[in-house]
């Protein structure tokens, strides 16, 4: 409805599917921003971000005020999805965990999530009930049935031809099996073929260059400023060979600080001057279009 909804103009002659394919072969790394509802991914495309990345964690955070620990159902997150999908036009990478279940429930998420028009999802190799790959303790299942479930994901997206999205195979082994056991899953998973690799949870540079040493083809990278992986510049991470990074928590995270701080200054003098102001918001949420649109259809 408003001009933050108005289509990227890097993706208007593709589809965002086809453009993520494209775009992840370059070496200057992809940038994806989390959103977790609606309005936030409006706020990544006011941004000028090249895409959106909506993980788990932040979506159930905001959604349900849950824990990332498989408290939630897929019907319910890709409900979440379906919103935010609807307020941007930017190509979008989303999290469907362990694909909630066997083939056919596997199959079935990622029907869903391209039927929304995502530009890509990662699929994950961790034991049911899920966690944050960030927290502590998450069990991976056995190399042979984590191989099952990217091959089912790619052979559901394969089905819609060029338009089929990005298919990201994500390992949460590293943590609990070690660096080795996290390569030679990556590399299972890109003979499967994932077009991406998304090793989570990666403690040091060292061991992102053994990842990139080790395994071919495009590598993502989970930026969290608040999980195990080091701190890294864009550069950076273009000299180590990384073609995308994602940043899953940093706006929710200082959303709930601005909210508290202000919280704490009700009822006397609020400092207002670094508040996202009300016209510029109704301006974010499409207020002009939806009155541009009602003048143009007077009622009386």
């Amino acid at each position: 409805m408003s001009n933050v909804k108005q289509s990227n103009s890097l993706v208007q002659e593709v589809t965002r599917a086809q453009w993520l394919r494209r775009r992840i072969t370059l070496a200057q790394p992809l940038v994806l921003p989390g959103a977790y509802d609606a309005v936030t991914s409006r706020l990544v495309h006011e941004s000028g971000a090249e895409g959106v990345y909506v993980g788990g964690f932040a979506s159930i955070a905001s959604s349900f005020g849950l824990p990332d620990v498989g408290l939630v159902t897929g019907s319910e997150l890709i409900g979440t999805y379906r919103r935010i999908k609807a307020a941007t036009d930017l190509p979008m990478v989303v999290d469907i965990d362990t694909g909630y279940g066997n083939a056919a429930n596997i199959r079935r998420t990622v029907e869903q999530v391209i039927e929304l028009g995502v530009a890509g999802f990662h699929i994950e190799d961790q034991a049911n009930p899920k966690r944050c790959g960030h927290l502590q303790h998450d069990p991976v299942v056995p190399v042979k049935e984590a191989a099952a479930r990217v091959a089912t994901a790619i052979a559901t997206a394969e089905r819609f031809g060029v338009d089929a999205p990005v298919v990201i195979a994500r390992t949460d082994s590293l943590h609990t099996e070690g660096l080795d056991a996290a390569i030679e899953r990556a590399r299972v998973f890109r003979s499967a073929g994932a077009d991406m690799i998304f090793v989570d949870a990666i403690p040091s540079v060292d061991a992102m260059k053994r990842i990139r040493d080790s395994v071919d083809g495009p590598l993502l990278f989970n930026a969290a400023t608040t999980g195990r992986s080091p701190s890294l510049t864009v550069d950076r991470l273009r000299e180590l060979g990384y073609s995308t990074a994602i940043y899953p928590i940093e706006l929710l995270l200082s959303a709930l600080a601005a909210g508290r701080a202000t919280l704490a200054q009700l009822g006397t003098s609020p400092n207002t001057s670094q508040w996202y102001q009300f016209g510029d918001l109704n301006a974010l949420l499409g207020l002009p279009e939806v009155e541009s649109w009602v003048a143009r259809f007077p009622s009386e």
